[in-house]
């Protein structure tokens, strides 16, 4: 991991309102089972979560909502 996304990564987790989402992103950061990359979607750079066993990418705002299931 480069250190741009190392940054996008850690402001993207001081913009989380939520500790909880928060706290997932931070999990995400340190299992090996997972890796978060930034990539230009539509001329803008986003965050994306791949899981390694099986290839399948997501915006990484999107799964960590998803996974938090706690609203906004």
């Amino acid at each position: 991991m480069d250190y741009e996304t190392i940054v996008a990564i850690e402001n993207f987790i001081e913009n989380l309102s939520n500790p909880r989402k928060q706290r997932i992103v931070r999990e995400l950061v340190v299992n090996s089972n997972f890796e978060i990359s930034q990539k230009k979607v539509f001329d803008k750079t986003e965050l994306l979560i791949a899981e390694k066993n099986n290839k399948t990418m997501f915006l990484l705002s999107s799964y960590v909502h998803t996974r938090c299931n706690c609203g906004k």
